[in-house]
């Protein structure tokens, strides 16, 4: 089922008619909704998977639950403590082959391309991309992170010449 026909699972609007990111008194309450699909991520397909994470990203949750912080604290603190690392050429190719995400940087514009918050379009887009930019630039003037690189990270690695 390709992304324009599949529904949000949570608002079961298609998925660019998605009612999700508006609130108020005219929109139903979908927060049990939400919580169900959360909690059973595993029935979803792909499309509807990053649509959900597009999802969260914009919600940017918060809670005042002091058990549910101190979660989330620890969750980043684990995050952290796994710098994103740059992958090599045919990682970056064996990734858009198998769909998983990927942080792209060119060396003058910075981060270009983010598969973790673009979705499933990303992909596609980077192999065109890549056709027309990537043969023998990798390390010279693009490169590819496994998540997505803090700025004194991205100073720190050094550039091929």
């Amino acid at each position: 089922m390709g992304v324009n026909s599949e529904r949000c699972p949570i608002c079961d609007y298609l998925m660019e008619s998605c009612q999700c990111t508006f609130g108020g008194s005219a929109h139903p309450d979908r927060s049990v909704m939400k919580r169900v699909v959360k909690d059973h991520l595993y029935l979803l397909s792909e499309a509807q998977l990053w649509h959900v994470i597009k999802l969260e990203n914009f919600w940017r949750t918060s809670s005042s639950d002091d058990e549910y912080k101190k979660c989330y604290d620890l969750l980043k603190q684990r995050v952290a403590e796994h710098p994103a690392v740059i992958m090599s050429e045919n990682a970056v190719l064996a990734a858009v082959d198998d769909n998983r995400p990927f942080v792209l940087e060119h060396r003058r514009f910075g981060i270009v391309g983010n598969a973790y918050t673009a979705g499933p379009d990303f992909f596609n887009w980077f192999r065109g991309w890549y056709i027309n930019h990537g043969d023998d630039k990798y390390g010279k003037d693009w490169r590819c992170w496994d998540k997505e690189p803090t700025d004194s990270q991205r100073e720190a690695a050094k550039w091929e010449s």
